[in-house]
């Protein structure tokens, strides 16, 4: 599960961690079955910063892009 997150965290998500068009979430049942309420939250809160540094990471690279042509 660590694993997952971290790799959430720069913008992969992988089995556990599910991309949505509005943000990465947890994959159905995985919050209730294994982690605290509390663990849950704050893995939500990884997911949403991990979404925001995809969209940076991907802004940046098209406007790289457009300033190379």
């Amino acid at each position: 599960m660590l694993h997952e997150v971290l790799v959430a965290l720069v913008g992969c998500p992988g089995y556990l961690i599910r991309a949505r068009p509005d943000g990465y979430e947890l994959a159905p049942g995985v919050a209730e079955t294994f982690l605290h309420p509390a663990e849950a939250s704050l893995v939500a809160q990884i997911c949403a910063l991990g979404h925001h540094f995809r969209a940076l990471e991907d802004f940046v690279a098209r406007v790289k892009g457009d300033l190379l042509l």
